[in-house]
């Protein structure tokens, strides 16, 4: 064989392993692509967080404080804990790893195998807890208070916890908590508050994270 093709070759080998090693994290659906999508942080973030329980967002440290605030809301129905599965899919790997399946027969078992991408799709298990509003549901005044407070300080925004999320065994081992999808304002607090903040703002799952929900890479449902 000429030795222009033998380097092409080599070339092309280290492209293909270049891409083996990169593409599963490009166009994958894991965890991080699950809680950005879902409004959440792990439980490690916050201590102790409860049901209608408020949490500050500093954007000086580009930190949630660990220590709630205050719990806000009065008289919420509380519901759950139940079973509830979480599924998501990256779209470009599914059709990726289908093109692929379609010539295998052509390139081989073995090429056709590394060039699949892992975590196409995957499957979270979970207890899920939230509460919704019913009659005489309320807030805390002094609580609201505390939260107006720090709604007027532009260094901070505060975000409600929604949904927690539990592991499917083991009620006492918290694994996700959802907040509300924008920061807490109150009407009447305006103009001297902040306007909301968007929480998916204030997360951090990193760019590549952040570019596959903007690109529509991943979907979660």
């Amino acid at each position: 064989m000429p030795k222009f093709n033998l380097r092409y070759a080599a070339v092309v080998v280290v492209g293909l392993a270049a891409f083996g090693a990169g593409k599963a994290l490009l166009f994958n659906a894991n965890e991080s692509d699950l809680r950005y999508q879902k409004f959440s942080v792990s439980e490690g973030q916050l201590n102790g967080p409860v049901l209608g329980g408020a949490f500050a967002y500093n954007h000086i440290s580009e930190e949630f404080e660990p220590q709630m605030i205050c719990e806000l809301v009065v008289g919420g129905n509380q519901v759950g804990p139940h079973p509830v599965s979480i599924h998501s899919s990256s779209l470009i790997a599914l059709g990726w790893n289908g093109a692929w399946d379609s010539i295998t027969e052509y390139v081989g078992d073995k090429i056709g195998e590394a060039m699949q991408i892992s975590g196409a799709d995957a499957k979270w298990q979970f207890q899920k807890q939230f509460w919704k509003a019913k009659n005489g549901t309320s807030f805390d005044e002094s609580c609201r208070s505390k939260v107006e407070e720090l709604a007027r300080d532009p260094n901070f925004s505060v975000f409600l916890v929604e949904t927690l999320f539990f592991d499917q065994e083991a009620l006492d081992d918290m694994e996700m908590v959802q907040l509300s999808q924008t920061s807490i304002i109150f009407s009447g607090c305006e103009p001297e508050c902040q306007a909301p903040v968007p929480v998916k703002s204030v997360l951090n799952p990193g760019w590549l994270t952040r570019s596959k929900d903007e690109w529509g890479i991943v979907r979660i449902h």
